[in-house]
């Protein structure tokens, strides 16, 4: 009995294991999907938090595009025989703030008479401006307003306003935006002149706005165009033709410093004197120049050396020296791509290339024999100059005696050569 008795109670308590074993996988199987449900759930959240955290940094970072201005049409007949231009302002509707204003040059309207014969009035079909401007640089929550005035002796009048509110739509985030038609409205939006003072616009007695225009903007690449603050050289210290020290050393003691706004699109570096400005105080072209960093400074700076052997010192007003790369990416982006393409070399001048640049490495030199100057040595000096600032060691000395090693030296056109010698040597290529 005691025996039957102890093998019900094992067979019991084995049951009863079983049963808590399934019971225990059972539960954990749906723990499982329960957790793996909010994992999903979780990361779903995360990547939406994540992405409109992105959006919104897009939209209020700064980077420069173009406002084209292609035509309108059907204006009216107030519109006929008389100038006509287009006034494109960049609104912060948020702050009640004008940032940029860009008139159109006039064009004369003209209606056919064919057609005005046909509706039996007179109307302007078709105005074409065909103009674009480069804004320095917006955020995404912006507004854009074109308003087509009448141009006349006393005030200009006003014939329609259109706008569109950017930070709705995604035209500054992406690329390959067509043409926007804007229909012509009633005046919405005050429009200020060049200096932010504002204009009167005087309006047309019993005059219904009517009409649309079409405008564009052209968002260039974020990665070689941007624009931002940087502390560079006074206007005064850049009209010095004196001074390189003044305009290389960064600390304020020793030069004056100010504050430039500065755009990097189309291959040219603009300086405007103040955000807000519609065209720059200085542009310079960055084909022509030389760019390269300082070495053992602690914030991100760099210097640019100008055909006329100026060099112009700029830093950023970030703390953190990284924030120095996107300008010298975008910077040596357009030097390299809007260069102009190298000559062909003769068999002579290959020589004399690879002369130079075997005599530089050993750092030896055939004797300089008594010779007339080579063909074409002075043709050209000063533009290659220009064109690259070479270290000091390229010297027309060196590159006359690489020449005689190759023989024919009055073949060897020295300007070509100095051009391959500056992918060798500029600092910005090795």
């Amino acid at each position: 009995f005691s025996s039957a008795f102890r093998f019900r109670r094992l067979e019991r308590a084995a049951h009863k294991h079983i049963l808590r074993m399934i019971r225990g996988y059972i539960h954990r199987a749906r723990f499982k999907k329960i957790i793996a449900k909010v994992m999903r759930v979780q990361a779903a959240t995360r990547r939406h938090i994540c992405r409109r955290d992105f959006q919104a940094w897009r939209h209020l970072v700064k980077r420069p595009y173009y406002a084209r201005v292609h035509h309108a049409t059907d204006l009216g007949e107030n519109a006929v025989g008389h100038e006509l231009k287009v006034i494109i302002t960049i609104m912060d509707v948020h702050r009640h703030r004008q940032l940029f204003r860009f008139d159109s040059s006039p064009m004369a309207a003209a209606t056919s008479p064919a057609k005005a014969r046909k509706r039996g009035s007179s109307t302007v079909d078709v105005v074409r401006w065909d103009q674009e401007f480069l804004v320095p640089g917006t955020p995404g929550n912006v507004t854009v307003v074109a308003t087509v005035v009448r141009m006349d002796a006393q005030a200009d009048k006003f014939l329609g306003q259109g706008h569109i509110a950017v930070r709705k739509t995604d035209l500054l985030l992406k690329l390959g935006h067509g043409p926007i038609e804007l229909q012509l409205r009633t005046q919405l939006l005050t429009v200020r002149d060049s200096e932010f003072k504002l204009k009167e616009m005087k309006q047309i007695p019993d005059h219904v706005p009517t009409g649309k225009v079409l405008i564009e903007l052209g968002v260039l690449n974020s990665m070689y165009s941007m624009c931002g603050s940087l502390v560079g050289p006074h206007p005064d210290v850049m009209r010095r033709r004196a001074a390189p020290a003044a305009m290389l050393n960064t600390s304020r003691a020793m030069g004056r410093r100010v504050p430039w706004w500065c755009v990097v699109a189309n291959g040219k570096l603009g300086l405007y004197r103040r955000y807000g400005d519609p065209h720059p105080n200085r542009e310079i072209s960055l084909k022509r120049v030389d760019i390269f960093v300082q070495d053992g400074g602690e914030t991100g700076a760099f210097s640019i050396r100008l055909p006329d052997k100026k060099v112009w010192s700029f830093e950023t007003e970030a703390v953190k020296p990284r924030s120095l790369v996107p300008w010298l990416f975008a910077l040596e982006y357009w030097k390299t791509t809007t260069a102009k393409p190298l000559p062909a070399l003769c068999a002579s001048e290959f020589s004399t290339l690879v002369n130079f640049v075997v005599f530089n490495r050993s750092g030896q030199y055939p004797e300089q024999e008594e010779a007339e100057e080579t063909e074409g040595q002075e043709d050209g000096e000063d533009e290659a100059d220009h064109d690259h600032g070479f270290a000091h060691h390229l010297s027309r000395e060196k590159l006359a005696r690489a020449a005689e090693a190759a023989g024919e030296s009055s073949r060897v056109r020295l300007p070509a050569v100095r051009r391959y010698i500056g992918l060798v040597y500029n600092p910005m290529f090795t």
